[in-house]
């Protein structure tokens, strides 16, 4: 198969028109016997948009933690696909943590991969747990993040780490609006 031309975006899909030839790369020649290196015109391949590479995750939840990302909107939209399983996000933000025993001599800061620490400790920010998080259940490829008492508006301008769990679905991408 051959794209000839950029995809064109028809609602929530990419539309890609192709050329296809029944041969090896097309390259006309046949490494199998059975394919003469025909052209096959005009063939339509549909796909929903952005959607190149993903995570999935079957029963066993899976984890995506971002790099440190600067938050830039007012909104996190995914582009996900949980109709047969669910997506959380939580947010966590660098900050110190000092000692629970107050006796180290210096204050900690948690390492970005650090949901928690040895005594429950979460460097999640407040209201942004991934328990905090309104499930996600849908396939749409622009779904609106939600948390139950905590508004995205807020970390505006801060640099976050996403912490993405997906069961039984697949995540496609992310950004803030």
């Amino acid at each position: 198969m051959r794209i000839v031309c950029p995809p064109l975006r028809k609602g929530d899909e990419d539309w890609f028109c192709c050329s296809q030839y029944n041969g090896d790369h097309a390259t006309g020649g046949g490494y199998y016997h059975d394919r003469d290196g025909t052209k096959i015109e005009g063939v339509l391949y549909i796909q929903k948009h952005n959607r190149y590479v993903s995570l999935q995750a079957h029963n066993v939840p899976q984890i995506l933690i971002t790099k440190p990302i600067r938050v830039t909107g007012k909104r996190l939209q995914l582009n996900v696909d949980a109709s047969r399983g669910r997506v959380m996000v939580g947010i966590g933000i660098d900050k110190v943590i000092p000692h629970k025993q107050g006796r180290w001599p210096f204050q900690a800061t948690l390492p970005h991969y650090m949901v928690k620490d040895r005594w429950e400790r979460s460097h999640l920010e407040q209201g942004f747990g991934v328990s905090d998080c309104v499930e996600i259940r849908s396939n749409c490829i622009e779904y609106d993040v939600q948390f139950k008492q905590a508004a995205l508006e807020s970390l505006k301008g801060k640099t976050v780490w996403l912490y993405i769990v997906v069961q039984d679905a697949g995540q496609y991408g992310f950004r803030f609006k």
